[in-house]
């Protein structure tokens, strides 16, 4: 069956994962969502400006964003053998909640984004039992700054930076300091290029009018249903996730502990933004993807495993297919 398969880590999983993407994403290629933003992030506007929106070429571009963000996090999480197997969990999950309803399908900022912070984590990841971090540090503080240039609400997560090095680091102040480099140095080059082209007004409003990138887009009828599974999957999953805790290693426990501390600060997150909530869902996806897997990979009945992963691709494909009138 699908758990066994994604479990197993054969290379059938490398064709399987898009094909699931692209089943999933078909009916934004047919009816895609409304997408009225303004003052839009800086390389945001200008990837959209490269790709269009609502093109076949974004459309495949937010396909490819998604898979491969779910297998660099399946990599990262892997790398650091942070669940008991080695397997496709991760990346399965991540990329079946970046697919829950049509105003997802598409590649939107905080999708974007979460290339630069699933990098930004997996360099925090490796401070671990390190003697000298300041180049992983400054690494994870950059790459959070090119993320808020798509989606500004990302800049928060430099706070997930000062955390892991409280729970895994000896107090070292260069660290602390050195993590505000990478968003200081990208808001010089920022605010330089602005100025040099005359466009400091523009920049101003875009910060100061920063917009919610949900407007217009609704939640209603049967994804309600697919919303329920979905909480219900977080609630157990993460107090599976706590409960689970003591029974780590020192090392894993900590490392499960800044994803923990991701999770936190990106629902944080929602209250900067004005109550955006589709943003928020997706700034979330990046540790619910990992503490869900986690969740499945200590799943001893596989039944259980089969039937709820089945059931969760039956209701979104439902869903997906429903908003666009095809069923």
């Amino acid at each position: 069956m699908i758990f066994n398969l994604i479990k197993s880590r054969q290379p059938i999983n490398y064709i399987l994962f898009p094909i699931i993407v692209i089943a999933l994403w078909f009916p934004s290629f047919l009816s895609a969502p409304p997408h009225q933003f303004s003052n839009l992030m800086p390389l945001y506007e200008l990837l959209m400006q490269f790709i269009g929106d609502g093109t076949i070429f974004s459309l495949v571009i937010g396909i490819l964003l998604v898979v491969i963000e779910g297998f660099l996090l399946n990599y990262i999480i892997d790398l650091h053998k942070i669940l008991p197997e080695r397997n496709n969990l991760v990346a399965f999950f991540y990329v079946i909640f970046c697919s829950i309803h049509t105003a997802f399908l598409y590649p939107n900022p905080v999708i974007v984004a979460n290339l630069f912070l699933i990098l930004a984590l997996g360099q925090l990841l490796k401070i671990y039992n390190q003697r000298n971090v300041l180049k992983e540090v400054f690494n994870a503080s950059l790459l959070i700054g090119v993320a808020s240039l798509f989606y500004f609400p990302s800049l928060f997560l430099v706070v997930l930076i000062w955390s892991a090095c409280i729970i895994i680091r000896p107090f070292e102040w260069r660290n602390y300091i050195v993590s505000l480099f990478g968003p200081i140095l990208i808001g010089l080059w920022l605010a330089s290029y602005y100025y040099l082209n005359d466009q400091v007004p523009s920049l101003v409003l875009k910060y100061s009018e920063f917009n919610n990138y949900s407007y217009g887009l609704t939640i209603s009828g049967f994804s309600y249903v697919v919303l329920a599974l979905l909480l219900i999957l977080a609630i157990v999953s993460f107090s599976s996730l706590l409960r689970g805790l003591s029974k780590n290693t020192v090392r894993v426990k900590n490392l499960l502990r800044i994803i923990v501390v991701y999770f936190l600060l990106s629902v944080v997150s929602f209250f900067i933004t004005t109550h955006d909530y589709f943003s928020t869902y997706s700034l979330v996806l990046v540790s619910f993807a990992v503490y869900t897997a986690n969740y499945f990979d200590y799943l001893k009945r596989y039944w259980v495993g089969n039937a709820l992963i089945i059931l969760l691709l039956l209701l979104v494909l439902y869903n997906n297919y429903r908003l666009v009138g095809l069923i």
